[in-house]
């Protein structure tokens, strides 16, 4: 008798939504001495269309002791709301030399609404560091998909149609047109077929995030009191001289601080920030030092000129108009001391 593990699914359960489909990935490994042609079958799907499934391919041919890989495909079309239910299932590959080879078994279930959205951003309580966020979530049964967004405090949502991707179909997304201003907003998403609807999030509770300065400092200022030498990296107490930024984006940045003659960052002034996941909490802030040389021994000019530079194209910002003139140097008789007034999230 033919070992049970000839025929090997990557999954026994299968959950599809009216106007769905998804496929096992079947692994079929020739037990015998001989080699075969082996045709797949499956049964307990009597009450379904026979069109409605299918694999791929048909017939397997293995020499003896190979292994080939299968699919077994199931698509529900449209509208066919009465076939929802569950279906157990027996897979098996039959050899035309050998008979049957062996045999697996799965569970098919037909929902009438689309099962549970998957893989959905932005997450509860996320930090995102750009004004045009991207709303996303996956879905492996069609429908129209809609997403609905208000500020924190708002009692209205404002909705806006959701396409899914050309190349995959299953994806859903859509990108805010008009930049959000800083703050608190909720949102949630539905997808609706003819059968039903299936959301993340309700408008009762939706997702909670926060849009906030995507390159900021980590704190709101810094004081140093520093001698009248020429490039000091460090005060009076041997304590560097540092500020420290964070990265709340989704991609990467390039941190350029330009102080002139009084501050300047060493060699050559450009720190990379580490890229941010998108399952990153807002406690896991990627927050970086950059130490800096203060040369006090001549002037007492403003000085500061701090500037974010995305990666790969895009915008810059600049934080010079911000800053300048808020840095300046005051010189005592042996020391010098100077403050520094950033922007920052809380």
């Amino acid at each position: 008798m033919r070992q049970p593990s000839a025929v090997q699914p990557d999954k026994t359960a299968l959950i599809v939504g009216v106007g769905g489909s998804d496929a096992i990935n079947l692994t079929i490994t020739d037990m015998g001495t001989v080699n075969d042609a082996f045709s797949l079958s499956v049964t307990g799907l009597d009450k379904l269309d026979p069109t409605w499934y299918h694999f791929e391919p048909t017939a397997l041919p293995l020499v003896a002791g190979a292994t080939g890989t299968a699919r077994l495909v199931i698509a529900i079309p449209a509208g066919q709301c009465q076939a929802a239910g569950t279906y157990p299932m027996v897979i098996s590959a039959t050899g035309a030399v050998s008979g049957l080879l062996g045999s697996a078994n799965a569970t098919l279930t037909i929902v009438p609404t689309p099962p549970a959205l998957q893989n959905v951003l932005p997450g509860d309580n996320a930090s995102v560091g750009n004004p045009l966020p991207v709303f996303s979530w996956r879905s492996n049964t069609p429908g129209a998909s809609k997403l609905y967004l208000r500020k924190h405090g708002d009692t209205a949502y404002t909705a806006y149609d959701v396409t899914p991707n050309a190349q995959d179909p299953t994806q859903y997304s859509y990108t805010v047109t008009t930049p959000l201003d800083p703050g608190a907003y909720e949102w949630y998403g539905t997808t609706t077929t003819s059968c039903g609807l299936t959301s993340t999030g309700t408008s009762d509770q939706p997702h909670p995030f926060s849009v906030v300065q995507s390159v900021s400092f980590t704190v709101r200022s810094y004081s140093f009191t520093v001698g009248d030498d020429d490039d000091q990296t460090t005060d009076v107490n041997g304590q560097p001289l540092a500020v420290s930024v964070r990265n709340d984006d989704r991609v990467a940045h390039t941190v350029t601080v330009n102080g002139g003659q009084h501050l300047r960052r060493p060699d050559p002034g450009l720190h990379r920030l580490r890229q941010r996941g998108p399952g990153d909490s807002p406690a896991g802030r990627d927050a970086h030092p950059h130490p800096a040389r203060v040369h006090a021994a001549d002037s007492a000019d403003p000085i500061g000129d701090f500037r974010k530079t995305p990666r790969k194209g895009g915008f810059q910002r600049f934080f010079g108009n911000m800053l300048r003139n808020l840095i300046r140097l005051y010189f005592k008789p042996r020391a010098a001391r100077f403050g520094v007034l950033l922007p920052h999230n809380s």
